[in-house]
Order: structure tokens, then sequence, then C-alpha cells
């Protein structure tokens, strides 16, 4: 179950990207979706600012067995 949430409307954040000790999220709602509004249009830069706002970057710190 994922527990992290947007600071912006409280949507469940996605993986969206990770590396071998970092996971980035993202929100999963429609208006985080900038992908989804017509290009250079003021509803795309806003749902590309909710987006970048939700961004959240975990660190796994590596154990040394």
């Amino acid at each position: 179950m994922n527990d992290l949430k947007c600071i912006v409307c409280g949507q469940p954040l996605y993986p969206t990207d990770h590396d071998n000790f970092e996971i980035t999220y993202h929100c999963s709602s429609p208006q985080a979706r900038f992908w989804d509004f017509d290009r250079g249009t003021r509803e795309q830069d806003i749902s590309k600012e909710h987006w970048d706002k939700s961004r959240l970057e975990v660190y796994i710190k590596k154990t040394v067995v």
C-alpha cells in the first residue's frame, strides 16, 4: 500500500523513475498529467507545475553486510 501523498492535492504518488539507491515519485491525479493537455497552453503549464511540485525523491540506504 502506498501511503505517499501529493503535497498539492493529496492524491497518491507513484514511482516514475528509479536508480540504484533512489526512487522518484510523482502525483497520480489527472490534474498532474501535463502530457494530456495541449502543448503550450496555460492548462498544461498549471499541470506541469503540479507535476513538478509533487516530486518526491526517496533515497535508499545501502547496507553493507
